[in-house]
């Protein structure tokens, strides 16, 4: 079995889905772009509070704008909605979306804490819709190609790991009314930057038990954190580090090693540079030619895995499967993050309390 998702676009034939989006800033094109390519989606309306960026958005994909989306919520053609706004503003967006009986994918992290997350969880579960969170990058080639090697037991044991996540952000990027800030955004340069590579570093080594982490604003003029280092405890005995920063030279530069008795994996920007297993095998010669992180100032960074994961939500809607990267699933992330928050404030280790996350589609 493969045991990364695939995200292809379902069988020919298969309903139409009415896709609409909540949200049209900075991750707004993404989730345009990859439901207009899918041929089984259409995108029927765009709803934000700011009239310049709605009327750019609903003018570039003939959509209908909406400057409320509950109103928009109410149309009946509406099939599933994307959530693409500031952290704080998930879980409204989510319950509403319930209520009115659509399924959402909303963007990381799900939530600002554990109450609210389950809030939406239940909600959705309630309801009988889907509830899918973009963490994107279980998506990505390489992630795949891990994902195999561990099911298939090319590792051996697994003991460590280690995780660097170097990202720029300027000044500029702070001067909105929530970044920055941990009533609304939940963090820095751990969450919002680095939820992603955290999350496969996870995925990778098993179920975390404990995780002990530091952290400090030393650039930014921000609430929230630049820099974190954090260690992290797992229940088979694996140890692994976490670093990162957002005041780095360059937009992006992601590092995650995996090691095993039997076998060391690094990949580095979305693409595997290292692939040492003491099972050689001759398609081993294939490894690195995945997708790569666009790298330099000014590139956006997201990598390919944007139209995979909408792709997967929309072929889970159209085949009523559940959805791999569900509400539960994402949560388990989260809840590292938010046990490391509180390990830097009280200078002990934080136990974590969550479930193993899945390695095989659902």
């Amino acid at each position: 079995m493969d045991l990364a998702p695939t995200g292809l676009p379902p069988d020919r034939g298969r309903r139409m889905i009415a896709y609409a989006i909540i949200g049209c800033g900075r991750i707004f094109p993404n989730h345009a772009a990859s439901v207009q390519a899918n041929e089984h989606a259409r995108l029927v309306a765009v709803a934000d509070i700011r009239p310049g960026p709605l009327g750019r958005a609903a003018s570039q994909f003939n959509a209908d704008p909406y400057d409320d989306y509950e109103e928009m919520l109410r149309r009946p053609d509406i099939d599933a909605v994307s959530v693409c706004l500031p952290h704080h503003l998930h879980e409204p967006a989510v319950l509403a979306a319930a209520r009115a009986g659509k399924h959402v994918l909303c963007e990381k992290p799900i939530a600002l804490d554990r109450e609210q997350a389950l809030r939406m969880i239940e909600a959705c579960r309630s309801a009988g819709v889907k509830l899918g969170i973009v963490l994107q990058n279980r998506y990505n080639e390489a992630t795949g190609k891990v994902l195999r090697a561990l099911g298939e037991g090319r590792f051996g044991a697994l003991v460590a790991g280690s995780m660097l996540q170097a990202v720029h952000k300027d000044p500029s990027y702070y001067q909105d009314d929530w970044h920055g800030r941990w009533a609304t955004e939940g963090g820095g340069a751990l969450l919002t930057q680095s939820i992603h590579s955290l999350d496969l570093l996870c995925l990778f080594l098993g179920r975390p038990a404990g995780v002990k982490a530091y952290f400090n604003t030393l650039i930014h003029d921000i609430e929230v954190e630049d820099v974190c280092s954090a260690s992290i405890r797992f229940e088979n005995g694996a140890a692994a580090g976490a670093t990162v920063s957002n005041c780095a030279l360059g937009q992006w530069s992601q590092r995650i090693d995996v090691i095993g008795t039997r076998g060391t994996v690094t990949v580095e920007d979305n693409r595997i540079t290292r692939w040492d297993f003491a099972d050689a095998r001759p398609e081993d010669g294939e490894i690195g030619n995945e997708d790569a992180l666009e790298k330099g100032i000014g590139a956006r960074g997201y990598g390919a895995g944007h139209p995979r994961i909408i792709n997967d939500f929309i072929s889970s809607i159209i085949e009523d499967r559940p959805f791999p990267v569900s509400g539960e699933e994402a949560l388990k992330v989260s809840e590292v993050i938010w046990a490391a928050y509180r390990s830097s404030r009280s200078g002990d280790e934080q136990k974590i309390t969550c479930p193993q996350p899945q390695r095989t589609e659902a």
